[in-house]
């Protein structure tokens, strides 16, 4: 589920009168093969707030290679270096919150440095309230002391997090130009399927010892 939030009106002061919620519901495998850009899927999807029933069904744009200068564009910011950083932290297993009114443009470019296989195992958030719901990546007005763990890294943290070797090969390839290196690069295993070829490889282990025993015990 992907979600825009919006003010629909303000009063004579500037507050806003109402708030208008858009969500766009979709399988997870059209997601996965959307390369779990909700951001590039948000923008080709726009709201349509003065609707009123039932919606009609969408057609999405198709998926989006990312190129060499959607990447650079990325790192060419003035937080270029802030944004590896958490890039790195994100595939290390960590989270990362910024603390700002609003910026929605942080997490967004973020997202074009993160492997596209972590990005649909990991949950952002251009901007939120608070962090009750736990994102992996969010911009908050203020310190949620409560929702932020251990697991969060800060923009400071972020900023001098230990360079890693993915950071260092996605800097590389775009960089050099070579739009091949950076396929490769951001095309590499997710967290959960390194677990899930551990485990494969555990049971695997253990099927083989079971055989070899029983072959051994019906030879004797």
């Amino acid at each position: 589920m992907i979600a825009i939030a919006a003010d629909l009106g303000i009063d004579s002061s500037g507050a806003p009168t109402s708030m208008g919620f858009h969500f766009v519901l979709l399988p997870l495998r059209v997601y996965e093969a959307h390369g779990g850009d909700p951001f590039y899927l948000a923008q080709n999807v726009p709201p349509v707030w003065d609707r009123r029933g039932a919606l009609p069904l969408v057609e999405l744009p198709g998926p989006k290679r990312r190129t060499v200068e959607d990447v650079c564009a990325s790192l060419k910011r003035e937080d270029g270096p802030t944004l590896l950083g958490a890039t790195q932290g994100l595939v290390d297993g960590s989270a990362v919150a910024w603390i700002r009114p609003y910026d929605d443009a942080i997490v967004p470019s973020l997202w074009q440095l993160l492997p596209t296989r972590a990005r649909t195992e990991l949950w952002p958030a251009s901007f939120a309230f608070s962090n009750q719901l736990r994102f992996d990546a969010v911009v908050l007005p203020e310190p949620d002391k409560e929702n932020l763990t251990r697991r969060y890294l800060s923009e400071e943290q972020a900023a001098n997090y230990p360079e890693g070797r993915y950071e260092l090969s996605v800097q590389s390839a775009a960089e050099a130009g070579d739009q091949a290196w950076l396929d490769e690069v951001l095309s590499r295993r997710g967290r959960r399927d390194t677990w899930r070829m551990g485990i494969l490889l555990i049971m695997g282990i253990v099927i083989l010892y079971a055989a070899l025993s029983l072959m051994r015990a019906l030879g004797r």
